[in-house]
């Protein structure tokens, strides 16, 4: 955790920088500050990888992903920098499967997932941007089955690369898309179980792909509400030999407010 804390300060630290230089080579901007959620559901690796293997059943699980977002914009918006510190969530999803002597075994997944994202944009056409960014991604998941209970945890290194574009419907509502693709760099996924030893299993880098699309209504002069979908997706896979193809999914509606300053 404390790993993770040192992480997130960089990062709040590099943007902290960032919006600091810029007013002092003569560029106002504006400021941004505010609040995002996304209500997901999440299809997992690990339901996947026991559908594939051990002929077990996964529901699609569900759950919210929370924090605050800050941007700067220079004046005529052609560069910009944003951070999002998505660091309340809670994800959960219900598998089941055989327990080889006709029976079944249920088990629950309960999900911890945090994200720090830091991503820098530049338009080089009226309505479209291109952008660049990095994510700190940690997963910390405990699955319970029959009265026992292990639990998973795992890091990621995620850099991205996409195009925005946005459009003026009016003066206050303005349409926006987004797509990009993202390299996770994983790190080991290591196992925790009470009585038992820890454990570690080396996992695959692996392709993603996220995209969003939304409205934003600016329902007076300095505040902007914000209401869309996103769908995101990772390659998760264990380094070994064989291994089936799997990946987390998650999809749904996100919504935000933000102040300008």
């Amino acid at each position: 955790m404390m790993s993770v804390i040192k992480r997130t300060s960089i990062i709040a630290l590099a943007v902290a920088c960032i919006i600091c230089v810029m007013p002092a080579q003569g560029k106002a901007g504006t400021f941004i500050v505010g609040v995002k959620t996304w209500t997901a559901m999440w299809d997992s690796w690990m339901g996947q990888n026991l559908e594939a293997n051990a002929g077990g059943e996964a529901e699609l699980g569900i759950g919210i992903l929370a924090g605050p977002v800050l941007g700067y914009q220079t004046d005529g918006g052609t560069w910009s920098v944003s951070a999002a510190i998505m660091a309340l969530s809670y994800f959960k999803q219900k598998m089941e499967m055989p327990d080889g002597g006709g029976g079944t075994v249920k088990m629950d997944a309960d999900c911890r997932r945090m994200d720090f994202d830091f991503a820098v944009n530049y338009a080089f056409l009226t309505y479209f941007k291109v952008f660049a960014g990095y994510k700190l991604q940690t997963y910390k998941t405990e699955y319970t089955m029959t009265g026992d209970k292990f639990i998973m945890k795992m890091m990621g290194h995620i850099p991205t690369v996409g195009l925005a574009a946005v459009y003026p419907l009016t003066d206050s509502l303005i349409a926006g898309i987004q797509a990009g693709f993202l390299y996770a760099v994983l790190g080991d996924l290591k196992l925790e179980a009470p009585g038992q030893p820890d454990d570690s299993m080396n996992m695959k880098n692996g392709l993603g792909f996220n995209a969003e699309i939304g409205l934003n209504y600016i329902i007076m002069e300095n505040v902007m509400i914000q209401g869309g979908f996103r769908y995101q997706q990772v390659q998760v896979v264990p380094d070994q030999p064989n291994p089936p193809k799997s990946s987390d999914r998650f999809f749904g509606i996100t919504l935000g407010a933000v102040y300008m300053i």
